[in-house]
């Protein structure tokens, strides 16, 4: 997709071969929003120990990308002050789900989030002017070729530990900066992509072609134990 002036945005997801042999679900999700004048991107990776956490990671998926692109678009926001919004935001959309389910004692909401809203995020939000990646949890961005891994060795702080009683969350998104003027390419992915990938996805421009890589990679390379989510931004 077209997103802003000089830039083409795609993605692709695939599921793990460990969890096609278990026949459970993928975890992953992303969403995507783009216009001529800005983008916004995020995938978020459910916690392997929740019952369906792929449940909370494709709502809040979504529930960013367009409470970004509303943000960027409509209120005219810089993609500096995204992040610090979009935190508290997103717990208190998480929140207002929990609340739906009408659960009267702590054990039940505590399983509740635990079973559905615990998930990583890795972001980003573009436009003609600046950059911002923003993460919580485990996960991989690449800018320009430079990787730089978030990894919190299987104890990530995910944003739904707000809701929960033990705590452990983080205050807010980590966040890298970026000059657009100067980028070329950069890539996002949940932490079961392998990091010598990015550079194979540099020159793709179909809309399809990032799944179709990571098909390949998957089907005929046996590549991706885990699930494997990626997020491609490139200069066109």
């Amino acid at each position: 997709m077209t997103a802003v002036e000089g830039f083409s945005v795609s993605a692709g997801t695939i599921i793990g071969r460990t969890h096609a042999i278990r026949q459970t679900n993928r975890q992953d999700a992303h969403a995507l929003a783009v216009a001529p004048g800005y983008a916004a991107g995020v995938l978020c990776d459910g916690c392997g120990e929740g019952a369906a956490s792929e449940v909370g990671a494709m709502l809040a998926a979504r529930y960013l990308a367009q409470e970004a692109a509303r943000m960027l678009g409509e209120g005219g926001a810089a993609p500096a002050d995204l992040p610090g919004a979009l935190y508290p935001a997103l717990v208190e959309y998480l929140g207002g789900l929990l609340d739906l389910q009408r659960l009267v004692s702590v054990d039940a909401r505590q399983r509740f989030v635990r079973d559905y809203l615990l998930f990583t995020v890795v972001g980003f939000v573009l436009n003609r002017d600046a950059g911002v990646v923003f993460v919580a949890g485990d996960g991989l961005a690449s800018i320009d070729g430079a990787v730089c891994r978030f990894d919190y060795d299987n104890r990530p702080p995910y944003p739904a530990y707000h809701l929960l009683a033990a705590g452990g969350a983080s205050s807010g998104f980590e966040t890298i900066a970026f000059d657009p003027a100067g980028l070329q390419d950069l890539g996002l992915a949940s932490d079961g992509f392998d990091v010598e990938l990015f550079g194979d996805l540099r020159g793709l421009v179909h809309p399809r072609a990032v799944q179709r890589k990571l098909n390949v990679w998957s089907d005929k390379e046996r590549r991706f134990l885990d699930d494997a989510t990626v997020i491609w931004v490139q200069r066109v």
